[in-house]
C-alpha cells in the first residue's frame, strides 16, 4: 500500500514507485512485518495484519477479546482471504523444511532472473503525459 510504503521510506511519486524495486521493498516489508509482531506480540497475529491490515486485526480482537489468530479465524472475525493467508504462508513453510516428506525433492528452483540497476539524470516527460 502506498502509504504504508511512504512510511518505510519507499519513495512513490509521478516518475518513481520504489514499491517495484525489489531489494528495498522487500526489505521495507521485513521491517513492517517486524513492527507488526511488535504491535501484536504474535507472529499470526503479525501475519494476518501485514495481509488486511492493523485496524482489520485490532477490530477482531476487540470485538471478541480474543488476541490469538485460531480464535479469531473459529469466529469468523477476519476476512477470508486472511484467514487463509496464515494457514498456506505456514503450509509452505512446512513443506520447504522438510521437502522430502511432500515429494518435493527433485524440484529444481529456477535459476535468478538476472537484473540491473540504472541510473538516471534526469526524467523525459513523453508528449502522451503533458
Amino acid at each position: 500500500m502506498a502509504f504504508t510504503g511512504k512510511g518505510y521510506g519507499l519513495d512513490i511519486n509521478w516518475w518513481l514507485d520504489r514499491r517495484q524495486d525489489p531489494e528495498l521493498a522487500t526489505r521495507a516489508a521485513a521491517r513492517h512485518l517486524r513492527d507488526l509482531y511488535k504491535t501484536f506480540g504474535d507472529w499470526y497475529l503479525a501475519m494476518a495484519a501485514y495481509n488486511s491490515g492493523p485496524g482489520n486485526v485490532s477490530k477482531a480482537i476487540e470485538r471478541t477479546g480474543y488476541a490469538d489468530f485460531w480464535e479469531l479465524y473459529k469466529r469468523n472475525q477476519l476476512p477470508r482471504e486472511t484467514r487463509n493467508y496464515v494457514p498456506i504462508i505456514l503450509a509452505v513453510t512446512i513443506m520447504a523444511k522438510n521437502p522430502g516428506q511432500y515429494g518435493l525433492t527433485e524440484v529444481e528452483p529456477d535459476p535468478p532472473i538476472p537484473t540491473e540497476t540504472v541510473t538516471l539524470t534526469h526524467a523525459h516527460r513523453s508528449a502522451t503525459h503533458r
